[in-house]
């Protein structure tokens, strides 16, 4: 219930006054309690969609990666191509056991401090991956640098995969 006194005419007080009952301010209360939560559920789905992202495109390249290893024909050049989030800049693969060597030498630096020692793909920024590196099967880790950074352009990120007759691995080209 609201109440609104004004000042006496008589009397030269013009202030007003709001009387607000407990039950209204409770539920303001109420209120901004249920939009901070809606703001905290949203924002974790949201991360929770990153990360699902993330995965999915482990699993297909390790997908592709494993067709094409198991191929007695062997394949040059196949394009894997997925949808990846905007801030990630790079998708790396990265040989810990290897000297850090190439044009990517300060994301290697960062790579070497984390993720686990058995992973050879990264995301990068590592930051913003909610997935901070996997570990891809069959994949030959010789490359001409250490890490081989892939850029992404317009969130769209490109592996060339390639194996020859004869090899035993995948070949990141």
């Amino acid at each position: 219930m609201h109440k609104i006194k004004a000042g006496n005419k008589n009397n030269n007080n013009t202030k007003a006054q709001i009387d607000i009952s407990f039950g209204m301010i409770f539920s303001l209360i109420l209120i901004a309690v249920f939009i901070a939560v809606a703001i905290f559920a949203i924002k974790a789905f949201l991360e929770q969609k990153k990360s699902i992202s993330e995965g999915i495109i482990v699993r297909d390249l390790q997908t592709e990666v494993d067709r094409i290893w198991r191929s007695s024909q062997g394949e040059t050049n196949y394009k894997f191509e997925r949808r990846i989030s905007d801030k990630i800049t790079h998708v790396c693969f990265y040989d810990r056991e290897k000297q850090i060597s190439g044009g990517f030498q300060d994301i290697g630096k960062e790579l070497k401090r984390t993720g686990s020692s058995e992973a050879n793909l990264y995301f990068y920024p590592i930051r913003e991956s909610s997935l901070e590196s996997a570990k891809i099967d069959n994949i030959n880790m010789v490359l001409s640098m250490n890490p081989y950074c892939i850029p992404t352009e317009g969130g769209f990120i490109e592996i060339t995969l390639s194996k020859d007759i004869g090899e035993s691995l995948v070949r990141v080209v």
